[in-house]
Parts: C-alpha cells; structure tokens; sequence
C-alpha cells in the first residue's frame, strides 16, 4: 500500500489535527499510521495519488511543509543498531557495522523508485533531510553528525558507480550540523535547487517509534508567496494579524465541502481579513465583518488587491458582502444567507507591553470579551446551515498576580445549541509511547503561543 509523509510546521499538534481533519473529506479519504513531532505518515484508502492532487492538498494545507513520497521503511531496531544513541559503544561494533550494511541495501533498493534509471550523461544533486522524532532530543546529534554523513557518501558513491557523469550532495553548515542545531532545508529550496527535476532530489529520511521512513519531496509550501500576500497587501494592521498558516488551518477546521465556488464563509471580527483573503484564494465565497469601519475598508481593499493579483475574472461586490457591524447586529446584515462555516479571531482585548493584573483584566473580560462570545453564538445559530462548524480563537491570558485565565467556549457554546468537537482522537490517530507525543492530554486544547503573555487556543464546535 502506498504511504506518504507530511512534514509537519512547527506546532505539529495544530498541524497533525488539520492532516487528519482533511483526510475525513471523499476526495482525500485516508488516515495517519503513524507519527512523530516532526511527521505524518498518510495512507490513502485508494492507494496512490496523482501529484495534481498532492499539489491541490500541499496548496491548501497551512500546517505542512512538505509532503514527501514513502519508498522505504527500517525498523527501529536495526536503525539504531546501525546508528545507536550512544554510539562510543552501547552496541558491539560487528553488530553496528552488519546493520550498516542492511541500512545501506534499503537505501539501494529504494533508489529506483527516486530516480528511475540512472543517466551517464546526467549531473546528479541529492539534498539528504534528516527528521528526528524531536529535534529537541539529544539523539538527533548523532542523526546529523552520522546518519546524515553516510547517507551523503551513500548517494554520491551510487550514483558515480551507476554511470552518472558527475554526483554531489547539498552541504549545510558545518557547526549546524556538529551542535545538533541542524533544520533540514527550507521548502523554498525546492524550487531554488529545482529538487522537482529527474537528475535532482530532495529525499528525507524521517524517525518515528517504529523506525526510519524513507521517501522523496513530491510538493511543498509555498511560504515565499503567502508571506508575500500578508506583507504586501494594502491594508496592514500588525496588532489584528493572524498568520496565513493559521488562517489556513482554521478554513480546513470547518470541514467545507466542494465545490467552493458555491461554499459560504464568514468571519464576524474579520479585522485586516487575513482569514477571508485565504479562503478567497481557495475559491469560497467570502463574507465578513467588523464595528471598525477603518477594518471593513481595509479588508475590502486587500480582496481587491488580491483578486487582482490572481487576475480573477469574475465580479465580486465586496461592498456587500464585507459589512460595518457590530457581532449583534449580524442577523439583521445576512438575514436571507446561510453559510457553510464561521472562522473567527476576534481581537478584544488591549494591547499590553507587560504582565496585566489578574483583577483588572478578568473585569475587561467579563464586560467585554464574554458578551461578544455570547454574541457570537448566539447569531451563528441561526446563520449557520444545519451541522456546520464554527472555529474560533480565544485568548489565555498569563497574569501577574494570578496566573492564566482562559475563557472556557465550551459552556458558552452549549447554551446556543453547539457541541464540541475534537480534532485530536485517539481513536482515528494511534497513540504514542512517547509522553512528550501522547494526544490524549491535548484532546482539549489545541493551542499556540501568540506572545510573551498570550496563547491562542483553537475552538471548533458544530451545530446540533
């Protein structure tokens, strides 16, 4: 059976729930075998997939930095007897070196299905990523200083005794690499080093509890690009901004169905539009709205600007359908819309340069952040279709004087006739041994650090 790996972005909880959430959906129906805190490992219920549909998912996914094509897999026994954690002499060297020797035939073996058939007149570039099952794990010391080393020598040695005319590997930082501190090349470097070209790879070799999966780069983020949209629009307002990557995530939290074109989604506190700007790219229908009249024109601008950097032909009245309001009022603006999903960060706290007081900041929560809550709830009853989601951030706040408060939805979200729903189950994704890696803790709380004294927790709750 076919498998692929994800590499995961940096909050891999966040990213591994959107994996998952995807894989719920007919056209990409699957599951997750297998994972680290770097990595996903996908199987497709029908088998293998066109790269156009990697291509669609990688295009669409804010959490993924890369997915990669599986062809080989060492179990992690005799990976780490190859390679062991304490390789000065935990185990016997004759031990080490056979392993070595078996580690080396399953890099062989794989090499067809890399490269296909080796050119004699071809200049082969093989850029080696090494993902660890934490990087903060003191074996991925010995990945990088001898693992990543082997495998450099590995592929240049093949490749020249195959025929190729010439063979080189992608050098990264020697004290990088020495320190532990290595990160494996960037997703822009796929294009940089044309890694998509017959005689050019990016493979990597990823570690979880079961062993090593080896595979090569089909696809990856385009983070040039949607760093390029959120910097270059029009309208910047820093302290509303959510990053693209999140607003991503968020869009594919609410489980919208295709064809988009005819899929409706709104944001209530749309802010500078971050979150509609992506779903707009991804072809949805968009609406939003905002009590600042300074934040509507914004977000209007930034979907002009953006429709005409896509050169979409079509005509959008974004007069209409991006709305000066108040949360409360929103029934009376859409009245006669139904929408497919709500995605939301509402921004309704200060800002604040220093530990707030617990007194004063839980009065400003309960006269201001609370009610808007309600509000919010309250109307997406009635504008959401029957059984569609809503995802919404909420803030907890670190104190000076009396530790984090978080704003619990659940309570407030039950009363308006919603039900949570976690993204995290263990009973869809296996568990690890690993507690660092466990899901059952975090089934609750999905969360990431927005600042030195803020967190932003994910919600996602569906109507009954």
């Amino acid at each position: 059976m076919y498998k692929y790996i994800f590499i995961l972005g940096s909050n891999w909880h966040l990213s591994l729930a959107e994996i998952n959430e995807v894989l719920k959906r007919d056209e990409y129906k699957g599951q997750i075998t297998d994972y680290s805190a770097c990595v996903a490992i996908v199987q497709f219920n029908r088998g293998e997939i066109s790269e156009y549909n990697i291509a669609e998912l990688q295009f669409m996914l804010g959490g993924t930095q890369k997915i990669c094509k599986m062809v080989e897999f060492i179990d992690y026994n005799t990976f780490t007897e190859a390679f062991p954690p304490d390789i000065s002499g935990e185990v016997h060297p004759g031990v080490m070196i056979d392993a070595r020797r078996t580690v080396k035939e399953y890099l062989s073996d794989c090499s067809y299905y890399i490269f296909v058939r080796i050119d004699k007149k071809g200049k082969y570039f093989v850029a080696n990523s090494v993902y660890p099952v934490e990087f903060s794990s003191d074996y991925y010391k010995i990945l990088t200083n001898h693992f990543l080393q082997f495998a450099n020598k590995f592929w240049v040695q093949y490749l020249k005794e195959k025929g190729a005319k010439n063979a080189i590997y992608y050098r990264y930082p020697e004290d990088k690499i020495k320190n532990g501190t290595l990160n494996p090349i960037f997703p822009h470097h796929f294009m940089k080093y044309e890694l998509f070209l017959p005689t050019k790879k990016e493979i990597v070799y990823t570690l979880t509890e079961e062993g090593m999966y080896i595979g090569y780069v089909l696809n990856v983020s385009n983070s040039n690009e949607m760093k390029m949209i959120d910097e270059e629009r029009p309208f910047i307002f820093k302290e509303a901004l959510i990053p693209p990557k999140f607003a991503k995530m968020m869009i594919n939290f609410v489980n919208l169905k295709k064809p988009f074109h005819s899929t409706k989604l709104l944001d209530p506190f749309c802010g500078s539009g971050t979150i509609l700007i992506f779903a707009y790219i991804l072809g949805i229908k968009v609406y939003g709205a905002d009590k600042d009249s300074k934040m509507v024109d914004g977000t209007r601008k930034n979907l002009k600007w953006v429709k005409q950097y896509l050169e979409k032909p079509t005509k959008v009245d974004f007069k209409s359908s991006i709305v000066n309001c108040e949360v409360a009022d929103l029934l009376d603006r859409f009245s006669n819309t139904k929408f497919n999903g709500i995605v939301t960060e509402p921004i309704l706290l200060p800002f604040f340069r220093t530990l707030p007081k617990y007194n004063k900041i839980k009065e400003h929560i309960d006269e201001n952040v609370i009610p808007n809550y309600e509000h919010l709830f309250r109307i997406s009853k009635d504008l959401l279709k029957e059984k569609g989601r809503i995802c919404v951030v909420a803030p907890a706040i670190d104190t000076l004087d009396g530790g984090k408060i978080r704003i619990g939805l659940n309570k407030i979200a039950e009363n308006y006739g919603f039900r949570y729903y976690s993204l995290l189950d263990t009973k869809e994704i296996p568990e690890k041994s690993n507690k660092n890696l466990r899901l059952q803790t975090r089934n609750d709380r999905l969360f990431d650090v927005h600042s030195k004294y803020l967190d932003r927790e994910f919600y996602i709750f569906y109507k009954t």
